[in-house]
């Protein structure tokens, strides 16, 4: 069977565009006919390596290829940092205790006008400088329980609450007197608690907000540093 040379090219140009190749001369961006080639949809052609395939004696041709684009990769998710940065070195006050949230029918305290006014506050979250149940600290606390409970009204820091008051011996603690703490940077009051009766304190903790404390927990009976009472 004879096979014409024009079936031949035929043949070639059909073979180019299966195998995803074409050779061009000149402009790459027109076919051997001169008319416009338009890679696949999404696809772009790159030019091959010299000697990828070799072109038709006299004829320089150029061989060029199409690829898929390069598929996005997605950049990884950031997670907001939740836990607090703390330095280990530096204890909390206030951030551990095994009587935390307990009713004061639990730890043993009998019913009085402090606990029912401690009662109230329970629960509020710390706020430093804070003076209402939006948010209390600790000497705040103080202050506002005398308000509620006798009517008289208190220095407001720490500080200033430890020199107002005076010393007291710990068997002899009653509702009403103060407890002191350290941080254990030299500040022997740094934190304070209120007496609501059986070595147990109210207190306002920087991460549990208003909650119970007692003596008798080690946590805070090594850092305890001494029972006041207010005699004005």
């Amino acid at each position: 069977m004879k096979i014409s040379p024009l079936s031949l090219v035929a043949a070639a140009v059909l073979a180019g565009s299966i195998t995803g190749c074409r050779t061009t001369p000149g402009d790459p961006n027109e076919t051997s006919t001169g008319l416009p080639y338009h890679p696949p949809p999404g696809m772009t052609y790159v030019d091959t390596p010299p000697g990828f395939s070799a072109p038709p004696p006299g004829e320089p041709l150029t061989q060029r290829r199409y690829l898929p684009p390069t598929p996005e990769i997605p950049s990884p998710k950031r997670r907001l940092l939740t836990t607090p940065l703390t330095n280990p070195a530096i204890p909390e006050i206030g951030n551990s205790s095994p009587t935390k949230h307990v009713p004061t029918a639990e730890v043993g305290v009998p019913q009085n006008e402090w606990v029912q006014a401690a009662a109230e506050w329970k629960g509020v979250p710390y706020r430093l400088g804070g003076t209402n149940k939006q948010g209390i600290d600790c000497s705040g606390l103080v202050q506002q329980l005398y308000r509620e409970v006798r009517h008289q009204e208190l220095p407001r820091t720490t500080s200033e609450l430890f020199a107002k008051t005076i010393s007291t011996g710990v068997s002899e603690v009653q509702p009403g007197d103060l407890l002191f703490f350290t941080n254990g940077m030299g500040d022997e009051s740094s934190h304070v608690g209120l007496v609501i009766g059986n070595r147990v304190f109210v207190h306002s903790s920087t991460t549990l907000g208003v909650t119970y404390g007692s003596l008798d927990d080690k946590y805070w009976s090594k850092r305890f540093t001494g029972s006041r009472r207010y005699d004005p």
